[in-house]
């Protein structure tokens, strides 16, 4: 999965164009409102971890992200952060759209 001179945000990067080219794009994003996409990251922060989510209304690994895609830490990382960019991404496609705060 990575090359050996790749950086963490390359990481990232990387694995967010994946999801851009399999439809996960910013038009599939905005469908989100309910914070799934930072749930999903956060499932994927804290999993094999001592932390858990015991507060959300979500099933774990809502999206089966940790059973079908995940096999290091290092990849439950990148993907998260991918999936935690996205959010930002429609944070700041709302608030462009909204003429508000960012």
């Amino acid at each position: 999965m990575t090359e050996p001179d790749t950086s963490g945000v390359e990481m990232i990067a990387a694995e967010r164009l994946r999801q851009q080219s399999i439809g996960y794009d910013s038009r599939h994003d905005s469908t989100h409102r309910g914070a799934e996409l930072r749930i999903a990251a956060a499932q994927l922060l804290v999993y094999k971890t001592d932390e858990s989510l015991t507060t959300h209304a979500y099933e774990e690994d809502m999206w089966g992200l940790i059973n079908h895609r995940c096999r290091t830490q290092l990849e439950r990382l990148t993907i998260a952060g991918a999936l935690v960019a996205a959010e930002i991404d429609r944070l700041i496609a709302d608030a462009d759209e909204k003429g508000g705060e960012k």
